[in-house]
């Protein structure tokens, strides 16, 4: 398959890029790859003929480039002194705490469930006429007691 869309599995770009800033963009990908921007890019490093040509080709997209996000972090220790603290750090010994704080939390927690409300017996149940606990009693007991009485 030959023409600019070639590299891109017959994918037809005609109508379908937009503009973003000094970019034409594809709405493929989500913005995240710019495949017009790209084949400018490519025919533009293929089309030099000269090392100046080309030497000004570079500085143009050069300028573009954004600074490193280290430079925008002022107060960033360097690698050496970084490294070095963290071997500083490592010889440290832990102090242990006593009693650990898992176990802290599995004592504190065992003392909080075995707290449990004390629980009062209920009285036994008793029956109206005759006063006597109900359990084992009988309506027909109950009357015969009081037709003695």
């Amino acid at each position: 398959m030959k023409g600019p869309n070639a590299g891109l599995g017959g994918i037809s770009l005609a109508g379908s890029c937009r503009v973003e800033g000094d970019a034409i963009c594809s709405p493929l990908f989500d913005g995240h790859a710019c495949i017009c921007y790209v084949q400018e890019l490519k025919g533009e490093l293929f089309s030099v003929t000269s090392k100046s040509q080309l030497k000004s080709v570079s500085d143009k997209y050069n300028a573009k480039v954004p600074p490193p996000l280290t430079s925008q972090f002022t107060e960033r220790v360097n690698k050496p002194e970084a490294v070095k603290s963290y071997k500083e750090r490592e010889k440290r010994e832990v102090t242990h705490l006593y009693p650990s704080a898992e176990e802290q939390d599995h004592l504190q927690s065992s003392t909080t469930t075995s707290e449990e409300p004390v629980r009062r017996q209920r009285k036994q149940a008793k029956c109206h006429k005759c006063g006597k606990p109900m359990k084992g009693h009988s309506a027909s007991v109950c009357n015969t007691d009081n037709s003695t009485n």
